[in-house]
């Protein structure tokens, strides 16, 4: 039952889950933004970049107020507690689908044993009507 990819894709729901939630932990990054401007290629003869452009440099990092990483966290946490469920969900149903294919063919074996007999036992009586 390891190999059913109904199970496959649940345990990958469950990996991308926990994926989601590493990442929902992680801090902002910081980022550093370079901005030029003023940068015209129509111009004939043109333009001397380093003294016709103005360009930028800055930093910037994402102050986060408010336990909202922390809420993240417990939705993605959230998220993987409900693909486990699903996944554990899925599980059962497959075992029930087992289960109930496996009684079904054991309960056709023992129709087929049982036509096997009834007509053992019809050949017989033909042929105790043929002899009396």
């Amino acid at each position: 039952m390891n190999g059913n990819p109904l199970l496959l894709s649940g345990g990958d729901r469950v990996a991308v889950a926990e994926g989601l939630r590493t990442q929902a932990s992680l801090k902002p990054n910081p980022r550093v933004v370079f901005q030029s401007e003023n940068g015209r290629a129509w111009e004939s003869p043109g333009i001397n970049f380093w003294r016709d452009t103005d360009s930028y440099v800055y930093g910037a990092q994402v102050v986060e107020r408010g336990r909202k990483r922390e809420r993240r966290e417990d939705y993605a946490t959230a998220g993987v507690d409900r693909a486990r469920s699903e996944r554990d969900a899925l599980e059962a149903q497959v075992r029930a689908r087992v289960a109930a294919a496996y009684w079904a063919a054991a309960a056709a074996s023992r129709i087929v044993e049982l036509y096997r007999q009834d007509l053992a036992t019809f050949e017989r009586i033909v042929q105790f009507n043929r002899t009396a």
